[in-house]
């Protein structure tokens, strides 16, 4: 049966905090979708874009998006046809079926084809997308997930929970979850749980009792990230691990990494590539840029070291498709919030160079061939800061740039300028009296007296703050507190000041300290303070239902104490307007 999602689902903040995390990976269906019938797109990584909507290959996961109808069959037929790479069937928003009787030999279909069902961080299943999650050989979820089950109605019966127990029309759910091997206790619950016209979303310990999920979710899953799958033997034989951001035209920018590269570090790699391509009302459309991103099939390879990569690119890889609009990265040049070298950068040896890295493939194969008058703009202003010495590259460096010229007819002296400019903006450099390649804008201040045209160039472009969600790294110490407020003291303040909105991860007791945006907020399984600071409408997240939370006022803080261990712990809030469950969020003025 189909029910509908409630109304904090519809609302703009639940939106707003799939979109900070994820971008629109999880929010295919919502623009536009693909699915894995009708006419098809191939490409050389195994995503497929479709025409209705219900799955988007990605990798070996198939996203899942909409109502099960009674086409299903046919479309899981034709998904693992055209993909045979397909493991896991990934439901991010299945909120019922209008054809059980489909939906029940799909699920079989399911099982015997021995597919996995994933059910992602924000993920909302529910009455028949229950049954058909069930059917997963492997079940896994996120704690921050939604299951919602109700009873049926139907064929005259306006609600199964009035048909005595031997009645026939109870004989298929029965037989259905008996091949599956779930218990048939599972069936007289969800039909008593709440009425056909209703729904109820089940508590972390019902789905731990009815054997709703059969395995944690690993790290990697956690954080959206699949096998590689790539039809191109010498992608595949390389990288182990596979993610994307969703292009305006909804395929995938590709995002490739080897072992060595963390789940935290290729997380952030897609959070700057997601704020780098989000639209903001007043600012450049980033629509035409992303969307040839998409069509070139742009990839981001993550190597461990630079010898690996040049290796990479001198062999098989160079010679793939990918690889002709592909841009490397390395696992040491990419400092995951609340690392050692993002909290202590001016004593060690590197340096991150994810906002760098990130931006040449974005501009040499989104932005310079699809925004012609805006590269140009780029390039008079990357000159004019050489002539004016407000950017102080070697001599060596700018011959060798000026004689490398892209697929776009320019050559790479404006590329390295503006990742030099962008950095600057950014604060990357705050803690310096120099930036990149001899950058001098390494604040803003300093940017607008420097380089002017350059600062009004980014902000034409980007918006002031990051709009994605950065997760801070596990390490993170216990007691200490992340601050997204400059504090002379804390050099790492000098970029993380432009964040909006981050995420403890991890077990550690440690703490976050928000600035004057609209911030969400999310702590660990620890016991964290989470102050909201300035901000009017700041939010802090919560894995599980409103229910499971024991919520109180003391010394003018709010205290979250999550009943179900291992999760959300007890927080203590302060200046904090906005509370997200996993099924509503609550103004504080209303508890």
């Amino acid at each position: 049966m189909m029910t509908s999602k409630n109304q904090y689902l519809y609302s703009g903040i639940y939106t707003a905090i799939l979109a900070a995390t994820f971008g629109a990976s999880l929010l295919l269906s919502a623009c536009g979708g693909s699915s894995s019938s009708g006419n098809k797109n191939q490409n050389t990584n195994g995503s497929q874009q479709q025409s209705d909507g219900l799955f988007a290959v990605r990798g070996d996961w198939a996203i899942m998006n909409g109502e099960i109808t009674s086409k299903i069959v046919e479309q899981l037929n034709t998904l693992v046809k055209n993909n045979p790479q397909v493991k896991t069937i990934v439901m991010a928003n299945v909120p019922g079926s209008s054809d059980d009787e489909m939906n029940l030999k799909a699920g079989l279909r399911l099982r015997e084809l021995g597919l996995n069902t994933y059910l992602p961080p924000g993920g909302e299943i529910a009455s028949g997308g229950v049954d058909l999650f069930l059917a997963g050989k492997e079940r896994f979820a996120a704690q921050d997930v939604l299951v919602g089950v109700h009873s049926w109605a139907g064929d005259g019966v306006s609600d199964a929970s009035t048909l005595p127990r031997d009645h026939a029309f109870h004989k298929p759910y029965l037989d259905y979850y008996k091949a599956l091997g779930i218990n048939e206790d599972f069936y007289w619950y969800t039909i008593e749980a709440a009425n056909a016209e209703n729904i109820h979303w089940m508590t972390a310990s019902e789905r731990v009792q009815y054997g709703i999920v059969t395995r944690a979710a690993s790290n990697k899953e956690l954080n959206m990230i699949a096998s590689t799958a790539s039809s191109e033997a010498a992608i595949n034989g390389m990288f182990s691990q596979y993610t994307w951001v969703t292009s305006s035209n909804n395929k995938p920018i590709h995002i490739f990494a080897v072992d060595q590269v963390s789940p935290l570090q290729m997380a952030k790699a897609r959070a700057v590539m997601t704020h780098y391509l989000t639209n903001v009302e007043g600012l450049q459309s980033k629509n035409a840029m992303s969307a040839k991103l998409g069509d070139n099939q742009a990839s981001l390879f993550m190597f461990a070291t630079p010898e690996d990569s040049e290796a990479a690119f001198e062999g098989s890889l160079g010679q793939t498709t990918l690889a002709q609009h592909g841009q490397d990265l390395y696992a040491s040049e990419v400092f995951v919030e609340g690392s050692n070298g993002y909290l202590n950068r001016s004593t060690i040896d590197a340096r991150d160079a994810t906002y760098e890295e990130v931006l040449h493939l974005v501009q040499g194969h989104g932005l310079a061939p699809a925004e012609r008058t805006l590269q140009e703009r780029i390039v008079t202003i990357a000159n004019q800061a050489l002539a004016d010495k407000s950017w102080n590259p070697s001599q060596e460096d700018v011959n060798e740039w000026q004689a490398e010229t892209d697929q776009n007819g320019y050559t790479s002296l404006n590329y390295e300028y503006l990742a030099a400019a962008v950095e600057g903006f950014y604060g990357i450099w705050g803690y310096s009296d120099a930036g990149l390649d001899g950058y001098l804008g390494t604040n803003r201040t300093v940017q607008q007296q420097k380089d002017p045209a350059g600062l009004a160039l980014i902000q034409d472009i980007w918006p002031s703050h990051i709009t994605t969600m950065m997760p801070i790294s596990a390490d993170f110490a216990a007691g200490a507190t992340f601050s997204l407020q400059y504090d002379a003291g804390l050099e790492y303040s000098s970029q993380s000041q432009y964040l909006s909105h981050v995420r403890l991860t991890g077990s550690n007791d440690s703490h976050i300290l928000g600035n004057g945006q609209n911030n969400i907020l999310q702590g660990n399984s620890g016991d964290n303070r989470i102050d909201g600071a300035a901000g009017d409408q700041d939010v802090a997240m919560f894995a599980g239902l409103k229910s499971e939370y024991q919520i109180y006022q003391q010394d003018g803080a709010w205290h979250v104490v999550d009943s179900v261990a291992d999760r959300d712990g007890h927080d203590v809030l302060s200046n904090i307007e906005v509370l997200a469950f996993s099924d509503q969020a609550v103004d504080v003025n209303d508890l």
